[in-house]
């Protein structure tokens, strides 16, 4: 197992493995899951991409600084990122954000209000997905349907577009093609 660039695991990916890990110990914590359900799921969803934001930021910070230069994570072959910063921090949180939207559908009020099943307890509601059903149907009053369509199909738009401008077309398109190679 070598170090250094190219060669076996990149010191980049030990960290990324070690911050996983000791996230893993924090959210398995009974503590943890009691007083994250002790949330709303509003309240959860902020609070985890504020957590996520921060990790993320302090993560690749480390990596950068660690490695005195760009990122190279091996496992990746060809990620090259130069001056990751906060913006693209939070461009990069935005774009999964709307990615979550879609691909949990399944975690949401909608999904229980579809199929007519008993309402289920907030640490499964504060995806992002069900924060913006919550918000469509029971706080600005949308039917069903409705509230799934703006749910589903006009937010992950608006917040992939924010993404994009945040870090510019050109940049945002690279970010989007080496994420699809990863």
């Amino acid at each position: 197992m070598s170090f250094q660039r190219g060669h076996g695991i990149a010191l980049a990916e030990l960290i990324i493995i070690g911050a996983l890990g000791l996230t893993g110990l924090l959210v398995s914590r009974p503590w943890f899951v009691v007083g994250w359900d002790s949330l709303n799921p509003v309240a959860a969803l902020f609070v985890w991409y504020v957590l996520l934001t921060v990790w993320l930021y302090a993560l690749l910070t480390i990596i950068q600084y660690v490695s005195r230069g760009p990122i190279n994570i091996s496992a990746g072959k060809a990620w090259r990122i130069r001056g990751v910063g906060l913006t693209e921090t939070v461009a990069l949180v935005m774009f999964f954000f709307a990615f979550f939207i879609v691909w949990n559908f399944f975690e949401s009020g909608y999904a229980t209000d579809i199929l007519g099943a008993a309402p289920v307890p907030n640490t499964f509601l504060g995806t992002e997905d069900s924060v913006f059903y919550i918000l469509y149907h029971q706080w600005l009053g949308f039917n069903v349907q409705t509230a799934g369509f703006l749910t589903y199909a006009v937010t992950p738009m608006i917040l992939a577009f924010v993404a994009a401008l945040l870090v510019g077309t050109k940049r945002y398109l690279q970010f989007l093609q080496m994420a699809g190679r990863g």
